[in-house]
């Protein structure tokens, strides 16, 4: 499939998850609920652009993003030598995103889309090389200020 199919899939997948009447983003956050998903405009940034442009990925994503910019951004950090690692403990052969020359091409487009876009999103980048217990006390840390006493 070419990346500008994949692309657009993925923005039409952003704006039914921001949508739903019942479920989607918006909805859930009108009702109170703090929201958390994982993967949302900056990814489609990071992945797509050695293909097309950024403009084009942020015009096919322009409904999703006005409907709900995320108060935070988490971006957990790893190396394309330590995602291959965890990936091969999963999976023997990767898809098409899980292989060495993308996971360093998607890992460089990151830096630059991270620097780009930090002055309209608060991201905080957190090492994600660090145990799962570690990480977890970095993410509550990050987090703690926006939902308070809740967690």
């Amino acid at each position: 499939m070419q990346e500008q199919a994949l692309a657009l899939l993925y923005a039409a997948d952003r704006l039914d998850h921001v949508t739903q009447p019942n479920d989607g983003l918006l909805s859930q956050m009108a009702r109170g609920v703090a929201v958390v998903c994982d993967r949302y405009y900056l990814s489609s940034l990071a992945y797509h652009t050695h293909a097309v442009s950024a403009g084009w990925i942020e015009d096919i994503n322009r409904l999703a993003i006005d409907a709900a910019l995320p108060d935070l951004t988490l971006f957990l950090e790893i190396t394309p030598e330590v995602a291959l690692v965890r990936l091969r403990k999963r999976v023997e052969q990767g898809e098409r995103y899980e292989r060495e020359a993308v996971l360093r091409a998607v890992h460089a487009a990151y830096d630059e889309v991270l620097a780009r876009e930090s002055l309209r999103h608060r991201v905080v980048r957190l090492d994600g090389v660090r145990s799962v217990d570690e990480v977890s006390v970095a993410v509550l840390s990050a987090v703690s200020g926006l939902v308070g006493r809740a967690l």
